[in-house]
């Protein structure tokens, strides 16, 4: 019987699954706030697949520190922070800076946008249905002035990419962050997500990646708009 009891309940969470994440989704795969601009906005959607059960959610939006371990206040605020979200609707989220003096002018800086979706609770439904609820997480990257998007595009063909034994070394001399879209290593894909960072104060950014495939290392970045750029090679 308890076995009986935790099947129907795994039924039930999967099942609240696919429900929820069926109807909330983001208009962009990231966002870049241009310092030029007062405010940027991202666009909540609630469209729920055909057939699906319509449902009502609750947006809840912050900012958090693109390091987890980093607990300290965002200079960023979203209006609404809180509101409903009928079935078949949308909604812009406006984002605007609080504090630009804690932002560098010289180089990008890299955070996170959070979107949760609470789903809404009908007082007739069951009192044994879980309802959960879920979260979309994006980049998002502040550009001061001096940097220009035309330069952000390019900026993935600086790195310099070599091998030390069983590590593959990243540097970034620009003032860019860089999302790798792709890294090849020989024939081998490195299944890992990798954001390079900028340079600082004069020191090139650098990740380090584990892998013992030896071979030409390929890698592509995604853009500002979330495609994929072109693909550089280096001898490694």
């Amino acid at each position: 019987m308890r076995l009986f009891n935790k099947l129907i309940l795994c039924a039930l969470f999967m099942a609240s699954i696919q429900t929820a994440t069926a109807g909330v989704s983001l208009g962009a795969t990231r966002v870049i706030y241009n310092e030029k601009d007062k405010e940027t906005a991202l666009e909540v959607r609630n469209a729920p697949d055909e057939g699906a059960a319509e449902k009502a959610f609750l947006i809840q939006s912050w900012v958090s520190n693109f390091d987890e371990a980093n607990k300290s206040k965002t200079p960023f605020v979203f209006t609404p922070p809180l509101f409903k979200l009928a079935s078949g609707k949308s909604n812009r989220l406006r984002l605007t800076v609080t504090d630009l003096a804690a932002l560098p002018s010289d180089r990008e800086s890299i955070f996170l946008i959070n979107v949760r979706a609470i789903p809404s609770t009908q007082k007739e439904s069951s009192s044994n249905a879980l309802e959960i609820s879920f979260q979309n997480i994006i980049k998002l990257i502040y550009r001061p002035a001096a940097l220009t998007s035309e330069k952000a595009a390019v900026a993935y063909r600086e790195l310099k990419v070599s091998r030390e034994g069983d590590i593959i070394v990243m540097k970034n001399s620009t003032p860019y962050y860089i999302s790798i879209g792709t890294l090849m290593s020989g024939d081998k894909k490195i299944d890992k997500s990798i954001t390079v960072p900028p340079a600082i104060n004069g020191k090139d950014g650098e990740i380090r990646i584990e892998s013992k495939t030896r071979g030409t290392l390929t890698w592509n970045a995604i853009n500002d708009g979330g495609g994929m750029t072109s693909s550089v090679s280096s001898a490694g």
